[in-house]
């Protein structure tokens, strides 16, 4: 696993993003940035994971999909921004730790109670999407 990071300032993660790599695949997986950061430093943040993955020798990188598999979806055309190739890929949905879950899903309802009734039915409840 590669957590990749960048800060404007020491005391603020601007950009942040995990990455698991095993043999010749590399997989970006989760990432986020602060809302004082302008959406060009998940480019920035992408193209040096880009050449990460290259380093390592890896021969397939994925960036998984959108929000939607609409044509429209935003987070998917800023992901068709860095290749037009396409492959099948496969969502886990199963929860392994439920106490843990539960716990983070509480917090984000009490928090966050409109967002909650709007994406309860998701496998991530607690994500406003």
């Amino acid at each position: 696993m590669y957590v990749l990071s960048f800060s404007y300032e020491e005391e603020e993660t601007t950009c942040s993003a995990v990455f698991f790599h095993y043999a010749d695949y590399f997989h970006y997986h989760l990432s986020g940035r602060s809302d004082s950061a302008d959406s060009t430093v998940n480019n920035l943040l992408l193209d040096n994971a880009v050449r990460l993955a290259q380093s390592l020798g890896v021969k397939k990188m994925h960036f998984g999909g959108g929000t939607s598999s609409s044509e429209t979806d935003s987070l998917l055309m800023f992901k068709s921004n860095f290749s037009k190739q396409r492959a099948e890929f496969y969502i886990g949905k199963k929860i392994y730790d439920s106490k843990t879950y539960e716990i983070v899903r509480e917090q984000w309802q009490m928090n966050n109670p409109d967002a909650y009734e709007n994406n309860k039915s998701r496998l991530l409840g607690y994500r406003d999407i």
